[in-house]
């Protein structure tokens, strides 16, 4: 036991902040099972090099939790020269509006980019506001589908057509009737990229609401 954790805690120590993070999370869990002995009981040489060993590795997770935090969400998308976009998106990309990595429920898709973020109140003023996220990737929206079944995997979803809908919320989704949706923030829309002139290379358009 004293050399297996001995081990662990050298391990860490020589990981980047991420890796660190991550096996952190495991020993911390194993810790629970143990006992506090495991990590407080520093009679010998071996427990002193464990604790050590977690110290440092959770104040490089810590370090790496709040680095990942202020990253922004996604990178905002260009448009190809001599494209002349409608008022709307030429807004959006002028003045970009860019969550970062910890306001926002859903994972960014892997190479994706951001080509809109504003707030809403839909249904009134009196309903809480809401934000939503256009990006576009490269990718088939089968391949996007499919990556977030898997990161998503506790939401609920639903398909019409070449349209993919996730949810969290409480409810069930009418595909036929968009506005079913709004009372299961935050949720998920992909599909084909509907301007290939402003985004020749996507193939995918994905959608996001969210609560702030």
């Amino acid at each position: 036991m004293k050399r297996v954790c001995f081990i662990v805690a050298v391990a860490l120590c020589a990981s980047t902040s991420a890796e660190a993070g991550w096996l952190s999370d495991k020993l911390e869990r194993a810790a629970e099972r143990v006992g506090d002995k495991a990590i407080s009981d520093v009679s010998d040489g071996a427990y002193t090099g464990t604790k050590k060993g977690v110290q440092e590795a959770l104040k490089k997770k810590g370090a790496g939790s709040s680095s990942e935090a202020s990253k922004p969400y996604a990178p905002m998308a260009t448009l190809p020269s001599g494209v002349k976009p409608d008022p709307f998106t030429e807004s959006m990309l002028a003045n970009p509006s860019i969550p970062g990595m910890n306001q926002v429920s859903v994972p960014p898709y892997p190479g994706a980019h951001l080509i809109a973020a504003y707030p809403v109140k839909i249904g009134g003023s009196q309903q809480p506001e809401q934000m939503i996220l256009k990006l576009v990737t490269d990718d088939p929206p089968e391949r996007v589908v499919e990556y977030y079944r898997r990161e998503l995997s506790q939401w609920s979803t639903a398909q019409l057509g070449i349209l993919y809908t996730f949810w969290k919320g409480e409810g069930q989704f009418d595909p036929g009737n968009s506005s079913s949706l709004r009372e299961m923030v935050p949720w998920m829309v992909i599909t084909n990229n509907p301007n290939p002139e402003y985004w020749p290379q996507a193939r995918s358009h994905i959608e996001i609401s969210y609560r702030p």
